[in-house]
């Protein structure tokens, strides 16, 4: 199996290739439930305080409906509007 210099994201963790086209080897990335991201980036957005108030708005919109994991898909729209009613009371108390 050869080793190709640059490839995705994917390639770098599968180890199929050595870098990124930006140079993220595969100590720089992480997996973050199904998605690949660099280890700085989810450092950064664990730090931004208006995404973190996002996060616990959608939790809460989330319980309140009672809405698990083979629901999301169908009640998006109604979870997106009420998780903006609990961001912005928590932004704006």
């Amino acid at each position: 199996m050869s080793i190709k210099a640059e490839g995705s994201r994917a390639e770098v963790m599968h180890g199929t290739a050595k870098h990124t086209s930006g140079g993220l080897t595969k100590s720089n990335l992480k997996y973050v439930g199904d998605r690949i991201v660099s280890k700085k980036q989810q450092a950064a957005a664990k730090k931004n305080p208006y995404l973190k108030k996002w996060s616990q708005a959608f939790a809460k919109a989330k319980k309140d409906a009672g809405i698990g994991k083979e629901e999301f898909a169908l009640a998006k729209g109604k979870l997106l509007a009420k998780t903006r009613v609990i961001y912005r009371k928590k932004i704006n108390p």
